[in-house]
């Protein structure tokens, strides 16, 4: 902190001193600058301080909220095709794989996403959602994908041992990607090393 400068009577000699005038004007501004942050705070309501902590509170939370959500993994699946039996909606799985949605928000035409499925493991077959087979892929005539059942997983059940389901898909339309049972995209089914994967080639909007 700067020493303030000393005075004598002998050097003032009656005329006003810069030195000296700089330096009060320096005092009365701070003394009017913690006059007017004190008084500030009385004129402020508690209702209005309330507001503020309130406000505070609730950006963190947004915040903190923001990174809880993009941090959150949800369920991707890949469907080969769906067809209907007895009225029941049967779609087949090729697999699936579990992101996270920020890594979602920054999937576009070209992304490939590799599925926990292996290549050589059977696909789920769902009627109504519900897993109720499973099968080994194969295409049919006319060029459709189907689906020749190898496991019964409830009962009772529409399909049967052996059975083979014809999709609605041909082998060169896209696969169906869903988020959370929700269109999300389309894409081509692709092999990495030893699982299944598809390459996003269009985004559903």
């Amino acid at each position: 902190m700067t020493k303030p400068p000393s005075y004598s009577p002998s050097s003032y000699e009656g005329k006003p001193d810069p030195q000296r005038i700089a330096h009060l004007r320096q005092v009365l501004q701070a003394r009017k600058m913690r006059e007017i942050s004190r008084l500030h705070y009385v004129l402020q309501s508690p209702v209005a301080r309330l507001q503020q902590v309130l406000r505070n509170r609730i950006t963190q939370m947004y915040k903190d909220l923001t990174v809880c959500i993009a941090e959150t993994v949800i369920n991707v699946g890949v469907v080969l095709g769906e067809t209907v039996i007895y009225d029941k909606r049967v779609k087949v799985e090729i697999g699936k794989a579990m992101l996270k949605i920020s890594d979602i928000l920054e999937l576009g035409e070209g992304s490939i996403i590799e599925l926990s499925k292996k290549s050589s493991e059977p696909a789920d077959v769902y009627a109504d959602n519900i897993l109720s087979a499973r099968g080994t892929a194969a295409v049919a005539d006319h060029g459709f994908f189907a689906v020749k059942i190898t496991e019964i997983i409830s009962s009772p059940s529409i399909f049967s041992l052996g059975s083979v389901i014809v999709l609605d898909r041909k082998t060169t339309d896209p696969a169906d990607i869903y988020v959370n049972d929700v269109l999300f995209a389309k894409g081509e089914i692709v092999v990495i090393e030893e699982n299944f994967g598809v390459r996003i080639n269009q985004i559903i909007t």
